[in-house]
C-alpha cells in the first residue's frame, strides 16, 4: 500500500528562491527607491533647511472691510521679484515698498530633521538601557537547584 502525503524528492519551491508576492514586493521597492534616489538632492536640501531653520518674507495687504473697517491679511511671499525689491530697498529689514508693509518671520530648526542629518553623517549613537531592581538596586537572581532521582 502507499504512501499519501510527505516530503517527495523535488517538490516544493527551490530553496533560495523567492514567492510571487515578494518579488512583487521587491519591484515596487525598487521602483520607490528609483523615485527617491531621483530626488536626493532636492530632499537632502529640503531636509538641511528644516535643520537649520529659514525666513519666510510676509506682506501685510489691507482691504477695506464691512462698515468700513480696514482688514489686514498676511500673505506669504513667494515670488522672487517681490523678495528681491524689499531686500534691495531694505537691506534685509522689515519695512515698506511701494506703499505695502513687508516683514521677516523666522522658521525654528526642527528637532527630528537635526538627529536625522546627524545620524545619517555620524551614525546614530549607541543607547544604553540599564535595568534595575526595587529602588533602583541590583536585581535579584534565586537559583534553585533540584536534586533528580534516577527511577528505580
Amino acid at each position: 500500500m502507499g504512501q499519501n502525503g510527505g516530503k517527495r524528492p523535488g517538490a516544493g519551491r527551490k530553496p533560495g528562491s523567492k514567492t510571487k508576492a515578494t518579488l512583487e514586493k521587491l519591484k515596487v521597492q525598487e521602483a520607490f527607491n528609483q523615485r527617491v534616489m531621483a530626488k536626493a538632492d532636492a530632499l537632502f536640501n529640503a531636509q538641511l533647511t528644516l535643520a537649520v531653520g529659514s525666513m519666510k518674507v510676509f506682506r501685510i495687504d489691507e482691504t477695506e472691510g464691512e462698515k468700513g473697517k480696514t482688514k489686514r491679511e498676511h500673505v506669504h511671499v513667494t515670488d522672487a521679484d517681490e523678495i528681491k525689491a524689499l531686500l534691495d530697498e531694505h537691506d534685509g529689514a522689515n519695512g515698506v515698498v511701494d506703499g505695502v508693509y513687508y516683514y521677516f518671520s523666522d522658521v525654528l530648526p526642527d528637532n527630528k530633521a537635526i538627529d536625522s542629518m546627524l545620524n545619517r553623517s555620524l551614525g546614530k549613537p549607541t543607547e544604553k538601557h540599564e535595568h534595575g531592581g526595587e529602588g533602583g538596586g541590583p536585581i535579584e537572581i534565586v537559583v534553585r537547584h533540584v536534586k533528580r532521582t534516577s527511577p528505580a
